[in-house]
């Protein structure tokens, strides 16, 4: 993985996932970039927090390049790699957002509220809600919610086909809350 700037360069294989900052390349290259300023993949940006943290939190909205031929949708599972409550930690604890994609190898994905099942952009959707309980639970993607702690959030994204296998996978650092 290599970063300039809020740009992010990761490689992508069938079904490869990218694990402490090594890629493997062997159909061409993903490339992912926030699509808003305020997200710097350093630190979640103030008012993203979860609703029991005071934020409004909703995904960041990133622009995608690179993606496979056949891609028809693209899945965003997002996790708190620090989380002590273990689900939290694994892929998806935070929700599973789904994108539809017309085809072509560049997508938009836009920002989705965090806490709702209602009222998504078009084209959006819960694919599974968060793994969180008690009063951290809440509908569809919880936003991050470590009360401050210092923890990494990551969203792993991946490419799939009409059949729904996994084209190509990779995963960004959100930032740290």
């Amino acid at each position: 993985m290599k970063r300039l700037g809020n740009r992010i360069f990761i490689a992508s294989c069938a079904a490869a996932l990218i694990v402490s900052g090594a890629a493997t390349a062997t159909s061409g290259e993903l490339e992912i970039n926030f699509a808003d300023a305020a997200w710097n993949g350093e630190t979640i940006p103030a008012g993203q927090q979860c609703k029991k943290d005071g934020g409004k939190g909703s995904t960041p909205g990133l622009q995608i390049s690179g993606l496979p031929e056949g891609t028809v949708k693209i899945l965003m599972a997002i996790r708190d790699k620090d989380a002590r409550y273990q689900p939290m930690r694994t892929n998806g604890g935070h929700g599973i957002i789904g994108f539809e994609h017309a085809g072509g190898d560049k997508a938009m994905l836009v920002a989705v509220p965090g806490g709702t099942k209602k009222g998504l952009p078009p084209g959006t959707w819960i694919e599974r809600k968060n793994k969180a309980g008690g009063a951290w639970s809440s509908a569809g993607y919880l936003p991050p919610c470590s009360g401050g702690a210092g923890n990494m959030y990551l969203a792993e994204l991946s490419a799939v086909d009409s059949r729904g296998k996994k084209l190509s996978q990779a995963t960004l650092e959100l930032g740290k809350y």
